[in-house]
């Protein structure tokens, strides 16, 4: 009867149910319940779009933090904006200029370069009244409005060692406003002055 029973238990019919467990669980699976799926293609969609959409905002954050410097270098540049963003190693190299040139410039605000300026071309025949921090190309071609002085023969054109160049604007004996002389932005020291003039009925 002992042996029976024991034989009877393992036959009893809830054990029989446990048996039958393994084909529910391989019928679900057959079923495609997203519980016994394993990752599938379209579960890894998501992940391939976000992949390539922080790919293009890393590229993209790269563009225009490579172009920042040449937004910043039109505000100073005597050249068209248009030639200054084509290249955006134009404002990394104005950036590189800045950085070299302000270690303790002589000239380093707009009030002390108009008080140099203002003392250095402060009567006839040309009177400063205004100044302004632009970065020059080498050579820069002096630019003479209608009606305005010119320099003497061959010396409308200055070649600055240093591109930072504080541009002093005035008038020549009461003449339009014009550019008449460049101060070193880091030495002070005069690059350039429309002085002397040409005399009248020269070449030029």
């Amino acid at each position: 009867m002992g042996a029976g029973d024991a034989t009877g238990a393992r036959v009893r019919p809830d054990h029989g149910a446990r048996a039958d467990a393994a084909p529910v669980l391989y019928s679900a699976a057959v079923s495609g319940t997203t519980s016994t799926l394993p990752s599938g293609t379209s579960a890894r969609h998501p992940h391939g779009a976000r992949g390539r959409t922080r790919v293009a905002l890393i590229a993209g954050a790269a563009v225009v933090i490579a172009w920042i410097p040449s937004f910043v270098a039109t505000a100073y540049s005597v050249q068209p904006a248009g030639e200054v963003l084509a290249n955006p190693a134009n404002g990394w190299a104005f950036l590189w200029d800045s950085v070299t040139a302000s270690r303790n410039p002589r000239l380093g605000t707009p009030d002390v370069a108009m008080q140099e300026a203002a003392q250095l071309w402060a009567g006839s025949p040309a009177v400063a009244a205004d100044v302004s921090l632009k970065s020059l190309p080498s050579p820069w071609t002096v630019p003479v409005p209608d009606g305005g002085a010119h320099p003497r023969s061959g010396h409308d054109v200055v070649a600055p060692a240093d591109p930072l160049q504080w541009v002093v604007q005035g008038r020549v004996n009461g003449g339009p406003d014009q550019v008449i002389g460049l101060l070193d932005y880091r030495t002070g020291r005069v690059v350039w002055d429309i002085r002397p003039l040409a005399t009248a009925g020269a070449a030029r």
